[in-house]
């Protein structure tokens, strides 16, 4: 499973957006969100860092507790991103996907 399927996957579009007040049990992250590529159960946050090296996050649906939209951007290559701010319950599990390019100053993990 390479990580071109999880940047290249289609906009998340389903998720449900909240007004209530922020979850006191919950930690917030902020992306692109998407659909997982291979798990309708899952999602994932693409976080850009700068356009390089961006990072991946994975969350079960069942654990996103509040969903918080915000004004979109514009890339650098004119592509708009749809960006949100998840609050995931306090202790769900969660995947982290860090792409890097092998043999770059300071990727060694030895």
């Amino acid at each position: 499973m390479g990580i071109h399927a999880y940047l290249e996957a289609a906009p998340l579009n389903e998720i449900r957006r909240y007004k209530e007040m922020i979850p006191q049990d919950a930690v917030s992250f902020t992306g692109s969100p998407r659909k997982h590529p291979y798990e309708k159960e899952k999602m994932v946050l693409v976080r850009s860092q700068g356009g390089h090296n961006p990072l991946v996050l994975e969350f079960r649906l069942s654990d996103i507790m509040n969903v918080e939209e915000h004004a979109s951007e514009v890339d650098d290559e004119g592509e708009t991103l749809y960006l949100v701010t998840l609050w995931v319950r306090r202790g769900a599990p969660a995947v982290v996907h860090t792409p890097f390019e092998v043999g770059a100053p300071g990727t060694s993990f030895k």
